[in-house]
């Protein structure tokens, strides 16, 4: 009788320890935005910048563009041939819209040594699900070991709620549909397996 209660308790606790270790790793989400980085020639005049600032200006989705003077970057990075320096606007954009478009258009312009797309994350979230219950979480793809949120996770009827460390930190919940994580109940927003710096695994 023993025997078949030690088997039943085991049985059970693989079970319980399966289905926690099934969402073990890294989860990541977040949202992309699309760049263009554009890059002057060294000797572009000022009406060649003014022209493409006029440009930038018509168009859409624009979420944000800043220009940086070669000379203050050279600076910065302590790097005092300039030569491999370009002055540069990044612009970036809320959707992938006419892009094509514009790096076409910004291409022709005088005074553009080269312009390039690129993509940033934004809004990042990565949860790693460690064994015992366990995580740690971040909202930066380049955060430290030191600036990791730790804390405990429990799974319970498709809901998986995180408890940090830190009192003053805040309760998280995620939930599981399909073998997935999800930010929401429905699922309409979807964790990717991932790594430590959110790339696919």
């Amino acid at each position: 009788m023993k025997k078949i209660i030690t088997l039943g308790i085991l049985i059970l606790v693989s079970i319980l320890l399966t289905g926690c270790t099934s969402y073990k790793g890294y989860w990541c989400n977040y949202d992309e935005s699309s760049t263009i980085v554009i890059l002057f020639t060294h000797d572009h005049k000022d009406k060649d910048r003014e022209r493409v600032e006029a440009k930038i200006a018509d168009f859409e989705n624009v979420q944000s563009s800043n220009y940086y003077a070669r000379e203050d970057y050279a600076e910065s990075i302590g790097d005092i041939n300039e030569n491999d320096i370009y002055d540069a606007y990044v612009i970036s954009f809320d959707s992938m819209d006419n892009i094509g478009t514009y790096i076409e258009e910004l291409s022709e312009m005088s005074g553009i040594e080269k312009v390039e797309q690129g993509s940033a994350k934004n809004d990042i979230s990565i949860y790693n699900l460690k064994s015992f219950g366990k995580y740690t979480y971040t909202n930066s793809d380049e955060a430290t070991e030191n600036e990791l949120e730790t804390g405990k996770y429990k799974i319970k009827k498709g809901i998986i709620t995180f408890t940090p460390d830190n009192e003053d930190g805040e309760t998280k919940i995620l939930y599981t549909k399909d073998g997935q994580l999800c930010g929401d109940a429905a699922c309409n927003k979807i964790y990717a397996r991932s790594n430590a710096t959110c790339s696919s695994e």
